[in-house]
């Protein structure tokens, strides 16, 4: 007994002082909207390069919930990686970095399916219940900005080709195979993990509205227009949903329970949110996103922040836990065949 609870007194040690230091590192500093997307291509769940310099990824190294199944091509982290490069490029450089995003964005193009988006090999089992080959917004968003910035580059059509080709499913509702599910009559929003009923994930349509600008800026259209300033009226209109007074939400479904945490953003996302509306303030000048970004951003040092953070670290710690378990039963099971 006496064990146990110097076991628990460090323990909770432990949270407390990863809490301080998670707390600060998110929160005391400026971040830009991509910061969380790859900092480090030598990241664990990065597994290899294939022989055309796209990478592969790791799903069981990836430590997310509801993600597993060895090493595959996942777009959306094609996508993030070639993002990465991108960044790496604009601020060395370097022509090497470059040709890394023109790579993945190559892989974009070659397998883009016939309603303009990418097939994944693999089920996520979470809240969401996204299926394999169901698309994303945050997908769609990643390889179209991407795709934008290497056209920006190169002037190669078909890049930017691709990415107009990529709009169909922004385009198509989610009760026909696409992204877009319609509230308040007439208004757009983008589904990260397309569903019904509508999970309406913040972040991903956030993501969604900024590539629709990248690709105003190289491919202006009416089309592209009508997408973006719809979407932008969509998130005028029921951003104050999010808004739970002393934190965002990630989503505004499935039904709040402790599973989901009741849809309570996690710290990185919380500063995502307020990060992603400040800018997305810059390129619209609506003041209501300036208004939501102070306010939620006001949200980083009050006590909540502090609890949600404690509890953060210890549902990552519980998330460990159950991928090393993965990782040991998956090793016997191989030993014993």
């Amino acid at each position: 007994m006496i064990y146990f609870i110097g076991a628990a007194i460090l323990y909770a040690a432990s949270v407390c002082i990863r809490t301080v230091r998670n707390h600060r590192s998110l929160f005391s500093e400026e971040r830009t909207v991509y910061d969380g997307r790859i900092e480090n291509i030598g990241s664990p769940a990065v597994a290899a390069l294939d022989s055309n310099g796209v990478i592969l990824t790791n799903l069981d190294a990836l430590g997310q919930r509801g993600i597993s199944g060895g090493t595959t091509y996942y777009p959306l982290w094609i996508a993030f990686a070639g993002l990465y490069y991108m960044r790496r490029f604009y601020e060395t450089g370097e022509r090497l970095r470059f040709e890394s995003a023109k790579k993945q964005g190559d892989y974009f193009v070659r397998t883009q399916n016939e309603g303009g988006g990418w097939t994944q090999s693999f089920d996520i089992k979470n809240q969401f219940n996204a299926q394999g080959g169901a698309g994303s917004a945050l997908v769609q968003a990643s390889a179209i900005s991407l795709l934008c910035h290497i056209f920006k580059e190169n002037h190669e059509e078909m890049y930017v080709a691709c990415a107009n080709r990529a709009l169909q499913l922004l385009l198509t509702d989610v009760e026909n195979g696409g992204l877009r599910s319609v509230i308040a009559g007439d208004r757009w929003f983008y589904e990260e993990a397309p569903s019904i009923p509508p999970s309406h994930i913040l972040n991903g349509f956030v993501y969604a509205l900024f590539a629709l600008h990248d690709i105003q800026q190289v491919s202006p259209s009416d089309l592209v227009s009508k997408l973006f300033h719809n979407g932008v009226s969509c998130l005028e209109c029921i951003l104050n949903e999010f808004d739970t007074g002393f934190w965002t939400r990630y989503s505004l479904g499935p039904p709040p329970n402790l599973y989901n945490h009741y849809n309570l953003a996690a710290p990185y996302y919380q500063k995502l949110h307020h990060a992603q509306l400040a800018l997305l303030y810059e390129r619209t000048g609506n003041a209501t996103f300036k208004h939501y970004s102070d306010t939620w951003k006001a949200y980083d040092t009050n006590f909540a922040s502090y609890v949600i953070c404690a509890s953060y670290v210890v549902f990552r710690d519980l998330v460990d836990c159950c991928t090393a378990w993965k990782f040991i039963k998956r090793h016997v099971e191989r030993k014993s065949s």
